[in-house]
């Protein structure tokens, strides 16, 4: 061959080279968009470049949180959250708390070892919260049945076992009865109403006592 034709074909190998290598893909450069920018950002955050300064820095912070941010809107499956526009600015409604101490008194010389009343709360949205014991002979929580606080109506009774000269005379706390009342626009009133009635008081000796009175005070829980 000739040397014109020689040069020719290594100007042309020369150039298919070049050709290829120009349009060569970089072997660590990903095909994901996303991915390119995180792992672009990771380095500028986990290298900052000395001359760009604290304002740099905090740029390339907040622009690898706005990547993360929209990756992760993407997800379906993340629980609807409420902001604090759409929660309805509603009060919750306040509770008082009042106590009603139930009396006994008994005429002289007849001292008390057991009773029966039944009580009923008759205002709205008044539940019964606790049964407190009373003093002296009656020193432990009232019995009552589990079924008739349906309603809040309840009987209560005691008794003890105690020798007659160790029984209280006179008037006696017999019990407490804790009482919480909601406030709404139905309860004007905030005290609870009630009814109580005294169905029997027995002595020691296990006969009823005649003119047993049966007396209720109430008192705010502060």
């Amino acid at each position: 061959m000739t040397k014109p034709i020689l040069f020719t074909i290594l100007a042309l190998s020369l150039t298919t080279a070049a050709l290829a290598y120009t349009f060569k893909s970089p072997p660590n450069v990903q095909s994901d968009n996303t991915k390119t920018s995180i792992s672009f950002l990771h380095k500028r955050v986990l290298t900052p470049d000395a001359s760009s300064g604290a304002r740099g820095k905090k740029q390339n912070i907040r622009a690898h949180q706005s990547v993360r941010n929209k990756n992760s809107s993407q997800c379906t499956n993340k629980p609807p959250y409420l902001s604090k526009d759409t929660i309805p600015n509603k009060p919750a409604p306040k509770s008082t708390f009042h106590t009603i101490d139930l009396h006994i008194t008994t005429p002289d010389p007849l001292p008390l070892a057991a009773y029966q009343i039944d009580f009923k709360l008759t205002t709205p949205n008044a539940k019964f919260s606790g049964f407190i014991q009373g003093e002296s002979q009656f020193n432990q929580p009232p019995k009552y049945d589990l079924a008739a606080l349906k309603g809040e109506h309840v009987i209560l009774a005691s008794f003890t076992l105690n020798e007659k000269r160790k029984l209280k005379k006179g008037r006696i706390r017999i019990a407490s009865i804790s009482v919480m009342l909601e406030s709404s626009p139905a309860t004007q009133n905030p005290i609870p109403a009630f009814q109580s009635k005294l169905i029997v008081a027995a002595s020691s000796d296990g006969k009823k006592i005649p003119n047993a009175k049966l007396q209720t005070s109430l008192r705010k829980i502060k």
